[in-house]
């Protein structure tokens, strides 16, 4: 094979590789905000199973509370929404999991601590949880985190956007 066919074959080679790297990060970055757009849309309403649409409606409901019991604003939930990446819910489930049983309050300190949420009080993040988790309340998240790592860290983009997508609504209604 000539240089020149050799050297043509190589800068199309390159022109694939970054035509490809555009579109997984147009995929990765995009297409989640083009998902919770269309699901939060009216038309979509009539689309989605009643029990997803009972969900949303509900925590759109729910985020103003939550927020209030946060004593956060809607812009700081969203920038705290920002900064937790797969790792940090890796983190947290890992402790979670290494636990038989633990307290409300063993819990909200550990996400404090994990999430790296140290400016809130842990009273607030407490409040957000439930009395006590079981070990089988535990067993059934870090079992249905194992069983989905790779689906969780691939739609982690969709469920930040969603989150982010509700509370923008809710303070909206």
């Amino acid at each position: 094979m000539s240089e020149q066919k050799k050297s043509g074959c190589l800068r199309m080679l390159v022109i694939f590789l970054i035509i490809i790297s555009v579109i997984v990060l147009a995929a990765y970055w995009f297409v989640p905000k083009l998902i919770v757009k269309s699901m939060m849309s009216d038309s979509a309403r009539d689309i989605l199973p009643p029990e997803i649409n009972r969900i949303v409606r509900q925590s759109e409901k729910e985020i103003p509370k939550v927020l209030a019991k946060l004593n956060l604003t809607p812009d700081q939930a969203i920038s705290e929404i920002d900064r937790i990446d797969y790792g940090t819910v890796d983190r947290v489930i890992q402790r979670l999991s290494e636990k038989k049983s633990i307290t409300r309050d063993e819990t909200a300190e550990l996400i404090k601590t994990e999430a790296g949420f140290t400016h809130l009080d842990t009273h607030q993040i407490e409040r957000m949880l439930p009395r006590n988790i079981s070990e089988h309340d535990i067993n059934r998240l870090t079992t249905m985190f194992a069983e989905n790592k790779g689906k969780i860290r691939l739609m982690m983009p969709t469920f930040k956007e969603s989150i982010k997508q509700m509370i923008k609504e809710s303070m909206v209604n």
